[in-house]
């Protein structure tokens, strides 16, 4: 484990990258020691570590178990990063659902997020709203979907709609993301914008849209 996550701070990763990891890691040290059959106390010594980390650091700093009102009106204490960047997720997937559905063209609209927060968000809350499967271009959620075939149009989720300025006839703001009470949220006021008459085939666009850096 200590390699892998030198091996991440050398290639400039971001620090939860490598937490992703650690389960695979472990379960590889669990089934060497399965096979070399060791007694029991030994066992637990060898551990019983992963479970005082797992259950100390990992779960409350990488898991969004922490209820809104903990991270919302205590300020002053640490506020973990990832149960408080997804505050207002199920608010947000249904506002943008909301937006697709007054769209007249939305059979041939594909849904594109400026970062793949926002399309994990769509992707876990709005399926079952009406929204179709969110596509980004954001670092590596580029290469899990692409806008289908037959979507002319593009309903964009994010601050900077210019990487779709020269690809489409036209780009227009029609609205932004609502998470009602659900404050504070990342993705609440995040403008939506309807960008129609896609210029190129997605194979050759997509690749143009793809920013793996951001």
């Amino acid at each position: 484990m200590v390699l892998l996550t030198v091996a991440f701070l050398a290639v400039n990763g971001r620090f939860y990258y490598v937490a992703g990891m650690y389960p695979v890691c472990w379960a590889v040290a669990a089934v060497a020691l399965e096979r070399r059959e060791p007694s029991r106390w030994w066992r637990w010594i060898a551990t019983w570590p992963a479970y005082v980390v797992a259950a100390v650091l990992v779960v409350p700093l990488a898991l969004p178990v922490w209820p809104r009102a903990w991270l919302t009106e205590h300020p002053s204490l640490p506020t973990p990063l990832f149960s408080f960047a997804e505050i207002g997720w199920p608010e947000a997937a249904g506002s943008v659902a909301e937006t697709y559905a007054r769209l007249p063209g939305r059979a041939h609209t594909a849904v594109v997020t400026q970062t793949y927060w926002q399309a994990g968000a769509l992707d876990r809350f709005g399926r079952d709203l009406g929204l179709p499967e969110p596509a980004s271009g954001n670092r590596g959620y580029a290469t899990l979907v692409v806008p289908p075939a037959e979507a002319t149009d593009v309903l964009y989720v994010g601050e900077d709609p210019r990487p779709l300025l020269a690809h489409f006839a036209d780009v227009r703001p029609i609205g932004e993301v609502s998470t009602g009470d659900a404050k504070p949220s990342y993705f609440d006021h995040v403008p939506l914008w309807l960008a129609t008459g896609r210029a190129e085939p997605w194979p050759t666009l997509w690749p143009k849209l793809v920013n793996t850096h951001a």
